[in-house]
């Protein structure tokens, strides 16, 4: 069993396209590792991730996260959140 030390987490190429007045589309690539106690790293996702966010009064809330895994680009996986944040 591989025992971590820490994770980490990158983001880079963030895109902000509105929908509207009250809801947004926010789309960036993302890289999340874990790194083990002998500092190798084992990555657990690459690939891009899109939020699709709300307004609720003056409050943007995430309703909906899809990922795109780079080496499985046809497998989506999708989170479907009433209240994440």
């Amino acid at each position: 069993m591989s025992r971590f030390e820490s994770f980490q987490s990158s983001a880079s190429g963030v895109n902000i396209q509105f929908k509207g007045l009250n809801q947004a589309e926010i789309s960036f690539s993302n890289v999340i590792a874990g790194v083990l106690e002998n500092g190798q790293k084992q990555e657990f996702f690459n690939g891009q991730v899109v939020w699709r966010v709300r307004r609720e009064g003056n409050t943007w809330k995430i309703w909906n996260i899809t990922s795109r895994p780079k080496e499985k680009q046809q497998s989506l996986q999708k989170i479907q959140t009433d209240n994440l944040l």
